[in-house]
Order: structure tokens, then C-alpha cells, then sequence
């Protein structure tokens, strides 16, 4: 039978081990929905910014100008289509660049913590074969 300081010892060693791969598994699944998302920043979910324009098309972001001007009443003037391209463009652009920053920053968060989840599981694992090995003094 294993000591009192082992047991303790064999206690913690296989909640470290097991906070590790729990913590491993979430940071994996955090890791790959950056990637995705960089690999396809234009159609993250969520609007632009605090506005509802649709940044998935030209024609869809002109509608929604078209009726954000209406609907702020009075009469406002809807640009020309160049003019909405190039706010557009802007918009569009704006948008991938700010994706691209959150899903790099998610994936370096997310790299880090799989790093440190693994050092810490197989740190933990070896220590806890080692005290298994040990003889048990009576």
C-alpha cells in the first residue's frame, strides 16, 4: 500500500495531468476556429464594426448603404457606385486585416497554451512513473 506522500503526490500529479489535457483539447479547438477564420476572414460571422452593412458582396453592401440612408430620414444623398465601391473596398479590406490580427493573436494564445498543457503533461507523467517506481517503505 502507497504512502500518505505518495498518494498526495500521485493525487496532484494526476489532476496536473489531467488539467493539462483539458486544457490542451480547448486550446486545440480555439487554435483550429483561428485558422479557419484567417484562412477565410472575409465571412467571419458578426457585422462590420457597430453598423449592419453586409461586406459579402458589392451589391448587397449598396442595398444596405441604400437603405441605412433611407432610413436615417430626411434626404440624404446615396453616393455614386464608384464612390460605394471604393468605401466598400475600404470596408472589405478593413475588415480581413482586423480578422487576420484576432485569428494571428488567437493562434499564438492558443499556441502557447498547447505548448505549456504539453510540457506539463508529459513533466508530470514521467514524475508520476518515477514515484510509482519507487519502493514503498513500511
Amino acid at each position: 500500500m502507497a504512502s500518505n506522500k505518495n498518494m498526495g503526490a500521485q493525487i496532484y500529479g494526476y489532476a496536473v495531468c489531467l488539467v493539462a489535457v483539458v486544457t490542451f483539447i480547448m486550446a486545440m479547438t480555439a487554435f483550429v476556429t483561428a485558422l479557419m477564420s484567417m484562412s477565410d476572414s472575409q465571412y467571419v460571422s458578426g457585422s462590420y464594426g457597430s453598423s449592419e452593412l453586409s461586406l459579402a458582396s458589392f451589391d448587397t453592401y449598396k442595398l444596405d448603404v441604400q437603405r441605412s440612408l433611407q432610413g436615417s430620414g430626411g434626404s440624404v444623398q446615396v453616393p455614386d457606385d464608384q464612390t460605394l465601391k471604393s468605401m466598400y473596398e475600404a470596408a472589405k479590406n478593413d475588415k480581413i486585416a482586423t480578422e487576420r490580427r484576432q485569428a494571428i493573436k488567437s493562434m499564438t494564445v492558443s499556441g502557447m497554451l498547447i505548448f505549456i498543457s504539453i510540457v506539463l503533461f508529459f513533466v508530470h507523467w514521467r514524475w508520476m512513473k518515477r514515484i510509482s517506481a519507487e519502493p514503498v517503505v513500511a
